[in-house]
């Protein structure tokens, strides 16, 4: 049991006559039982003071709790000590002298801890020394075994036996160094533990138990013979019992000399003379008195040293009362002493310590921005921080400072920074969810299901998200991230994106996207969440644009914005990237730094040792002649200096190559920290990215209430050293004690020691102390005062410091004691001479406006806007500084409808279905609007007019809207009310009100006169019926996607049905378009069918379908079908008059359509060169190569041109330089390269068949599988031209008209065309039954044309399958570094060169191919080389030839045609080198 002032503690004995129904206090420490509490407090209090003592290990100052805890691990300890080492110890412990504990256990350890004894389990080396096996000592053996003789570690082996449990047992002798302990089993600690249980005093001196010498020695049959070899030691004596020896020695030889000399010097008994003296005897009475009264005396003088004693003894218990109390008091104090140095080393709430120092006040931060500082810089820091992710390059080259964000949220400009940080953002986001939805489909999921009251607010939202969304897919007929964005949309845009977010998601999606996202899911989503909580804002955008609105909200939509980009899964991947970076730096910083301090002791000891070995080299030279000496001296000493010098230059190296690591590890981790900590008053401390400075935030959030006890500093404790700590804190006390009465010395020793500190320092508070508080930021107890919790108080919200001196006095008031600021000032001290170098660059001049410059920043904000100027030289689209929004939508809005009535009146797209165009157009510039249509209809209303129904819309001929039940003046509500018969929930945000939103909220938005909203309306209305008219007289066969196909459909049936898809999807655009209430909302409509409208087919933009010219368009004729052009001189036979009524191109000719002359039918021939490939000849006919512009493209190099070679045999159009043989000018009959070989082989193939006619060996050459086909006799036509046909059965050849033109596709993979007709034979050939004869002709192949067209399949092959990158790359690397690159190597600027762009309509450079040869943008080998190919045609085509440049283009276009016919590269030089 634990020590009481060094006796034992007893328990308490269960009280008698407790019956079972008492209360009683169980106290769990000591197993005790108490009736009564006080008992029951004073037994809890004394457990938990430190005056316990472990009975095993004698460690002081435990409280019981404490003592119990080290009697366990001592108990535990020496169960574990080893039983072969108890005996030996207590046998060379009892040979021992000494007084002292800590004397006997290092005799005992330092001679055990070398040697082993038998049966002792330790790990040995084996015999081959090579690893370490378990053994048991068996004997310990010497040479010569004497007795007297004293034998050293290293002279005794041992027999050792293997006892691994997997190995095979196995006896050796070996010696002292191949034998080892395990460290943990044998330690002096242990020993100490060990001996202090078997030992005791006797006479001074300290030996071993009888009955411990007993257990272990003599029982277990132990002797020195048995344990050692040799004799023990003979260990030393202690000085205290040497010097006691002694003592006694000196006093006993001083006794027996006095008592010899007493004993020689006696002196003689004084009877013997008084008994001669002849006096007369006493009588017998006289002896009797004496006796009587001697016996008074004797019994007096008793009396008396009775007395005596008993008043020493009374003394002695009196002064030994005093020093106990004396002892009680001073050990009372030096425990309440020592609790409150603990107390005061503790880790504490910052706002209960008593030793705050001041901290430094920060400079304020006073801006533009100054009341949203905190939102402005989150969005600052999250552009400078991500720019890879949100791709800023494009809007801001040069990032994203403070003076474009505080011009794009005071200004707010239409064309300015604003938009394009709003479209920077949702860019971003659209990017991301189309990624997100690429991995797997997306499916949202609307129930019709009733939804709960107690989520009737967020669950009816989510299911508006998921109704918005689908709604914008019906209407738009695209997708919300596929939509047009820029300044003019971009308010319905946001607002839509906004409203869609938090769609629900089905199961599979969903799974997807929790797993990604780190468990996200759509009711997280950070729009639903600001719909929710932000009605006002949605509403205030269906109606105007985000640019009227506060700066405040329009933080919080950029903050919202920013919130969902942080939620996707590849924003998760770049910031675990950093952190891992990040942290990776810090390990290999602080390992940089160890490895510096290792390299700077070394160094420090190479000198040492160099100056040593100086010492000792002087020292040789002592006995040599003087001069001689000298000389030898300075020598050594420049030797030395040199070393020296040479040593500090390879430090200083080092130092530098250490300082560049360092650097660069910091640059890692460094960037990317933001977040410091906070200090005693909440305020947080942040380092950011973008604005160099420490910056401090007095946010109020986290701060709670005030405290119910006033702390009082204590000034001296506060700025004490830590050596002086201890002295302060003890004089503290002792003020105390010396103050304090006897019942508040009882309390303290009642309630403990801990609330006797606590009890000093908290009392009430003091007026004259508030100041000093609100300097230490600490609580002063008053709500309405108080600096740390209260409101009302005023305070710099944002403070920063600039300086290593403000770092350095703020780093010195931080109290590591506190939760708090223990862990800032950490993170301060770390990095210090970072943050030091990193604030000295803050932008001081921004932070800190005087206050009449934020009063009128006008100023400010004229310079913000000239040094801007060069980015956004029109941000008010030509208005005035200061313009409405309203006013500039407006008038673009009518200037871009204006244009496009002109561009679809001008191009035969349609035309405008009113009573007089130029009045129209004259009231939409002159900001009115009549629709000048009596049967003006959209909408439903146009379908139901044609079946006979009633109308749900049109307006009057005053622009007046009417209608019935569903007429347009619902509001966008109903518009939104069913998708595909899904309705919306009745929670929506126009219906909802702002009442109980925050008044900061409700004074900040923009409010509007009626009048004026209403005029708002009106415009917009009228705007939209005119957008609408002019959509109304597009003709629908020029409208594609997203409303018409994607591609022209050939098939009539599959066109019908796709315009009849298309006339829907255009009303619902039309009811949407109507329902509009925004300019916005109308600019959106516009786009949406601006880019669905083919412009190719614009009569502006027409060409020649012959000659490719879009030259002479009054001589330009329009098919009434198709709309593609036609010259009247390139016509056969020519027009000289333009046609009255329609007129129809040759393809779109009908039937019935007279034709001045018929064209010969000629047969065609059809030559088979393999299995997989055929050419197919076909007609001189007019044919057209393509639909749009898109189809005037060499089908060579794949690229547009005007001027291309047309093959007069076939469809083949390429640029001359693409020629095989390249030509120099346009020719009339000019044949491809395919229809010159075909003509030739037919040539060589018809002189074959009509040798083998004459020799008459026309079956030996079917049954011979080298010789060629079977031709059938050629019929010569008027052209002279030659045309065959491969011979099928009668059926087959019968089923092809011979006056059908073939329509040539183009094959991907072999990169030529072939034609539908010969696709179609192929395909009825492999459904069909041939003919024996037919399947052997089709085998049978031309062995010389196959030698002459093998090689070149082997290398098309090899080129176009395989997508060699490695060879690609080594190519584009090889022409950057070639010298002549130079003029090549990035892209042309318009600055140098202004007319380029003028003449080269495709640029490309080799900077360009290699960018989007790493993006993984080429997928085959020919669209790299086409690039390449492409830059030297445009080197060619602007150029003249004796220019630098274009010596140098053709330098390295003989360099690159060299290079890719080494790597087997397809390379079609250009003219440069050709000619």
């Amino acid at each position: 049991m634990p020590l009481l002032k060094r006796k034992p503690f007893k328990r308490n004995l269960i009280p008698e006559g407790l019956k079972d129904d008492d209360e009683v206090f169980y106290c769990e420490l000591t197993k005790e039982v108490f009736k009564t509490y006080e008992e029951f407090f004073e037994r809890v209090m004394l457990t938990n003071s430190v005056i316990w003592q472990c009975a095993l290990t004698g460690r002081p100052d435990l409280t019981f709790a404490e003592a119990l805890a080290s009697e366990k691990t001592a108990r535990k300890a020496l169960r574990q000590f080893p039983s072969a080492l108890r005996g030996p110890i207590i046998l060379v412990a009892s040979h021992t002298k000494r007084s002292s504990l800590k004397e006997l256990v290092d005799d005992v350890f330092n001679f055990v801890k070398d040697r082993f004894f038998k049966d002792e389990k330790i790990d040995v080396m084996n015999e081959s020394g090579r690893g370490c096996r378990f053994c048991r000592i068996l004997d310990v053996i010497t040479l010569d075994n004497d007795r007297s003789k004293l034998y050293e570690p290293n002279e005794i082996e041992y027999k050792v036996q293997a006892v691994d449990d997997n190995k095979q047992p196995q006896v050796w002798i070996t010696k002292t160094e191949c034998l080892r302990r395990d460290k943990a089993v044998f330690t002096k600690e242990k020993t100490k533990l060990f001996l202090k249980q078997h030992v005791e005093g006797f006479n001074a001196m300290l030996k071993v138990k009888e009955e411990s010498l007993q257990k272990f020695v003599v029982d277990q049959m132990l002797s020195s013979e048995s344990l050692f070899v040799g004799k023990l030691p003979d260990f030393e004596i202690s000085k205290k019992l040497q010097q006691q020896q002694e003592k006694n020695t000196k006093k006993a030889e001083k006794g027996s000399t006095t008592k010899s000399k007493k004993s020689g010097t006696k002196q003689d008994d004084i009877t013997k003379y008084l008994n001669n003296s002849g006096t007369k005897e006493l009588t017998k009475e006289e002896k009797e008195q004496r006796e009587i009264s001697r016996a008074n005396a004797k019994k007096f003088r008793e009396e008396m040293e009775l007395k005596r004693q008993e008043n020493v003894k009374l003394k002695k218990e009196m002064e030994a009362e005093k020093q106990k109390r004396l002892a009680e008091e001073k050990a009372r104090i030096l425990a309440k002493i020592q609790a409150s140095v603990r107390d005061h080393n503790q880790l504490r709430d910052d706002l209960e310590l008593t030793d705050q120092r001041v901290i430094p006040k920060g400079k304020a931060v006073s801006t533009l921005i100054d009341k949203h500082f905190a939102d402005f810089v989150k969005i600052l820091e999250f552009f400078h921080s991500f720019p890879e992710v949100l791709l800023i390059a494009d809007k801001f080259p040069y990032g994203l400072n403070i003076e474009l964000l505080e011009r794009a949220l005071l200004l707010k400009e239409v064309n300015g920074p604003l938009g394009d940080i709003f479209q920077v953002l949702l860019r971003t986001i659209f990017s991301m969810q189309i990624e997100e939805e690429d991995e797997v489909g997306f499916e949202y999921r609307v129930t019709n299901s009733d939804v709960p009251l107690n989520h009737s607010k967020f669950e009816h939202m989510r299911k508006a998200s998921c109704v918005h969304r689908l709604w914008a897919m019906k209407h738009y007929s695209t997708n919300i991230n596929e939509m047009v964005l820029d300044s003019t949309t971009l308010s319905e845009v946001l607002r839509l994106h906004l409203m869609a977010s938090g769609a629900m998601l089905s199961e599979k999606p969903a799974k997807h996207r929790f797993a990604t996202r780190g468990g996200y899911r759509s009711q997280d989503d950070p729009g639903l969440n600001f719909t929710i909580n932000h009605p006002h804002i949605i509403k205030f955008l269906s109606q105007y644009s985000v640019y009227q609105l506060s700066t405040k909200d329009i933080l919080r939509i950029l903050g919202c914005l920013t919130d969902q980009i942080l939620s996707y899964s590849n924003m998760r991947e770049v910031i675990e990237e950093r952190l891992e970076k990040s942290a990776y730096a810090k390990l290999e910083y602080k390992n940089l730094k160890a490895n510096e301090g290792r390299r700077e002791r070394k160094v420090i000891e190479e000198k040492k040792t160099l100056q040593e070995e100086h010492k000792n080299l002087i020292a040789t030279y002592a006995e040599l002649e003087e001069d001689k000496k000298q000389a030898l001296i300075k020598k050594a000493e420049e030797e030395l200096e040199h070393k020296l010098e040479k040593i500090d230059l390879l430090s200083i190296r080092d130092k530098a190559h250490h300082m560049k690591d360092l650097k660069a590890q910091v640059s890692i981790f460094f960037n990317h920290q933001t977040y410091l900590g906070c200090d005693r008053a909440f305020r947080n401390y942040y380092i950011f990215e973008s604005l160099p400075g420490l910056f401090v935030e007095h946010d109020l959030t986290f701060a709670g209430k005030c405290l119910e006890n006033y702390v009082k500093n204590n000034p001296a404790l506060a700025h004490c050293t830590k050596e002086q700590r201890y002295r302060v804190i003890k004089q503290m006390v002792k003020n105390e004690e010396g103050g304090a009465s006897d019942d508040k010395e009882n309390n303290i020793e009642v309630n403990g020691t801990d609330q006797a500190v606590s009890s000093s320092n908290v009392v009430k508070k003091e007026t004259n102390e508030n100041d000093l508080q609100k300097e230490l930021y600490m609580c002063n107890c008053d709500p309405l005062t108080c600096v740390v919790h209260s409101e009302n108080v005023e305070r710099n919200t944002w403070t920063y410091f600039n300086t290593a001196d403000e770092l350095d006095a703020l780093i010195e008031s931080l109290n590591v004691r506190g939760f708090r600021e223990k862990t800032l000032r950490e993170q301060l001290e770390a990095s210090r001479d970072l943050i030091a170098d990193y604030i000295q660059t803050c932008p001081s001049e921004k932070l800190s406006l005087l206050t009449e410059d934020v009063k009128q920043p006008s100023a400010l904000m004229s310079k913000i806007v000239n040094r801007t100027t060069k980015k956004y030289d029109n941000p008010n689209l030509n208005h005035a500084a200061g313009t409405d929004c309203s006013v500039i939508y407006d008038y673009n809005l009518r200037e871009v409808l204006l244009d496009f009535e002109q561009r679809v009146s001008l191009g035969g797209l349609g035309e405008l279905k009113v009573q007089d165009k130029h009045l129209w157009r004259k009231y939409i510039e002159e900001e009115q609007y009549y629709a000048l249509d009596d049967n003006f209809k959209w909408g439903s209303a146009r379908e139901h007019l044609t079946n006979g129904e009633t109308t749900n819309g049109h307006a009057d001929e005053n622009g007046s809207v009417h209608g019935s039940e569903n007429s347009n003046e619902t509001d966008e509500t109903e518009s939104f009310s069913a998708v595909d018969g899904l309705e919306l929930p009745l929670f929506t945000l126009d219906s909802g009100n702002c009442s109980d939103m925050e008044s900061d909220v409700v004074d900040e938005t923009p409010k509007f006169k009626t009048s004026e909203v209403e005029a708002v309306k009106l415009k917009v209305k009228n705007l939209a019926m005119a957008l609408l008219q002019i959509e109304q007289g597009i003709e629908l066969k020029f409208i594609r996607a997203p409303f018409g196909p994607m591609k022209e459909i050939k098939d009539k049936k599959l066109m019908v049905k796709a315009m009849e898809t298309c006339k829907k999807r255009v009303l619902r655009w039309e009811e949407s378009l109507m329902k509009s209430t925004s300019y916005s909302q109308v600019f959106l409509h516009f786009n949406i069918l601006n880019d669905s409208i083919l412009w190719s087919r614009s009569a502006q933009r027409v060409g020649c379908m012959i000659c490719r010219r879009k030259s002479d368009p009054e001589q330009t004729l329009l098919c009434d079908e198709c709309n593609k052009g036609w010259h009247m001189f390139c016509l056969r036979p020519q027009l000289t008059v333009i046609p009255k009524g329609d007129w129809f191109c040759p393809k779109c000719r009908p039937d019935d359509y007279k034709t001045e002359s018929k064209r010969k039918c000629r047969k065609q021939f059809v030559e088979i060169d393999s299995e997989e490939e055929e050419e197919v000849e076909a007609d001189e006919t007019v044919e057209e190569s393509g639909s749009d512009d898109e189809d005037d493209v060499c089908m060579v190099c794949q690229y547009t041109g005007t001027k291309l070679c047309l093959c007069s045999e076939c469809d083949f159009q390429c640029h001359p330089e693409c020629a095989k043989p390249p030509v120099r000018k346009i020719l009339k009959n000019w044949k491809c390269w395919k229809c010159t070989s075909a003509q030739q082989r037919n040539e060589r193939f018809k002189r074959r068949r009509m040798d083998k006619d004459e020799d008459g060996s026309e079956e030996k050459a079917e049954s011979d599988e080298e010789k060629p086909l079977k031709i059938r006799k050629v019929e010569k036509t008027s052209d002279s031209r030659v045309r065959s046909k491969r011979i099928y059965d009668e059926s087959e050849e019968s089923s092809v008209s011979s006056d059908e033109v073939p329509v040539k596709k183009y094959n991907k993979e072999s990169g030529e065309r072939r034609s539908s007709r010969q696709a179609s034979n192929r395909n009825s050939r492999r459904n069909s039954p041939e003919p024996e004869e037919n399947s052997r002709l089709r085998r049978r192949s031309s062995k010389k044309f196959a030698e002459e067209t093998a090689a070149e399949r082997r290398a098309s092959k090899r080129s176009f399958d395989a997508f060699n990158a490695i060879s690609l790359s080594a190519l584009i690397d090889d022409i950057i570094r070639h010298n002549s690159s130079w003029p090549f190597t990035k892209p042309v600027s318009v600055s140098e060169v202004p007319d380029y762009f003028d003449v080269i309509k495709h640029p490309m450079d080799f900077g360009k191919i290699k960018s989007k040869l790493n993006l993984g943008d080429y997928q085959t080998n020919e669209q790299v080389i086409k690039d390449v190919e492409l830059v030297f045609h445009n080197c060619d085509l602007y150029n003249v030839s004796d220019s630098v440049i274009y010596r140098a283009g053709s330098k390295l276009e003989k360099f690159v045609a060299k290079r890719c016919k080494e790597l087997n590269l397809p390379f079609h030089p250009s003219d440069m080198i050709s000619n």
